[in-house]
């Protein structure tokens, strides 16, 4: 890694968390300490992710690998720390990185001004957009949204997601079912138990 590298990847890491210094809380046992002197510190990058969002951020072999981990492995080795890797519900990274349980959250999470009242953002990283994983081609060839705004279409989305909330406002007549994790929607899908999935554009790829 080049010298040059280090220094940019070094300064988006403290504007992340000089950001996210802003939002402990006094539950933290160091609540005034600035987050990058505690990672420095105690020698530990906590980060926060779902874990089930391939190629972002997915298990494998019982670890947590995908891009958003190398990243955050990137983070740490240009702090000369270890990496710690906190698993958690997608619905529940950002309560934590206020709580100060982790110290940044990288998990293919769309930056939205709901969010961004909440923690600091640096990005984005990754620009992508909406698709289906279908095996209704009618579904599938959908040009309007009208033509998919009926009850009959029955669409899977990430619980808490900005798809959940894409559906939900452009498409608030489909049947929407919330899953925890993509494996699930893309199995309602096989199952023939929902029509579609809808998810990031990378996250689509890799399902098939």
């Amino acid at each position: 890694m080049n010298r040059l590298f280090k220094s940019s990847l070094l300064l988006v890491l403290v504007l992340l968390i000089a950001g996210c210094n802003t939002m402990q809380t006094s539950s933290h046992s160091e609540p005034t300490a600035p987050v990058l002197s505690r990672i420095q510190q105690r020698g530990e990058l906590v980060l926060g992710t779902s874990a089930n969002m391939p190629p972002m951020t997915f298990t494998q072999n019982g670890k947590a690998v995908g891009f958003d981990i190398d990243m955050a492995h990137l983070m740490a080795d240009v702090m000369d720390v270890r990496l710690n890797v906190k698993t958690l519900p997608f619905g529940e990274l950002l309560p934590a990185l206020q709580r100060g349980d982790v110290d940044l959250v990288i998990s293919n999470m769309t930056i939205t001004p709901e969010r961004n009242k909440k923690v600091a953002f640096v990005g984005p990283y990754l620009t992508s957009g909406k698709c289906l994983v279908s095996k209704n081609e009618q579904l599938a060839r959908a040009a309007e949204a009208d033509h998919l705004n009926r009850p009959e279409t029955r669409i899977a989305v990430l619980k808490g997601s900005t798809s959940e909330r894409f559906v939900r406002t452009l498409l608030p007549k489909a049947t929407v079912t919330t899953t925890d994790d993509v494996a699930s929607g893309v199995q309602l899908v096989i199952d023939d138990r929902v029509g579609a999935m809808l998810s990031e554009y990378p996250i689509c790829l890799s399902t098939l």
